[in-house]
């Protein structure tokens, strides 16, 4: 089994999508990804990360599987706690 994770192109954080280059280096990635003939394809629920995905999905005619846990926003939800020694998140 060969798993790639990619992080997403370049960003634009707000509103959360992909600068045109971005759009351009997820274009570039789709034609890379599609010679590998993946199985399945998985995303973030982030915008900028499905934008990145697309084109591998429309290359190889599949959907992008939604990964709740690979965002961010999981990540801080889950591992960060409030130290009231501290007087804030920790993580």
């Amino acid at each position: 089994m060969l798993l790639y994770v990619i992080r997403h192109a370049d960003p634009i954080y707000s509103p959360d999508s992909l600068t045109e280059k971005g759009k351009r280096q997820a274009e570039a990635l789709g034609k890379r990804m599609a010679q590998h003939g993946l199985d399945k394809i998985y995303s973030s629920p982030l915008i900028r990360a499905q934008q990145t995905a697309q084109p591998t999905c429309e290359l190889l005619g599949k959907k992008a599987i939604i990964a709740d846990w690979t965002s961010e926003a999981h990540t801080w939800e889950e591992f960060t706690f409030e130290d009231p020694n501290l007087g804030g998140a920790l993580n």
